[in-house]
């Protein structure tokens, strides 16, 4: 009888954060967060920088 059990060894968290009671495990890494949050970055910036003030 072949065994259902993962031979894989558990994956290290991406990022682990923990504050009092408050404890928070990321997995994977958010990545289209990221690139939507720096082209957010990169158009207020430019905004900014050529905006003329």
């Amino acid at each position: 009888m072949a065994s259902h059990h993962s031979t894989e060894r558990p994956t290290t968290p991406f990022m682990e954060f923990r504050a009092g009671g408050v404890h928070l495990v990321v997995q994977r890494p958010p990545y289209r967060l990221i690139s939507l949050l720096g082209s957010l970055a990169g158009v207020l910036g430019g905004a900014y920088w050529f905006g003329g003030r």
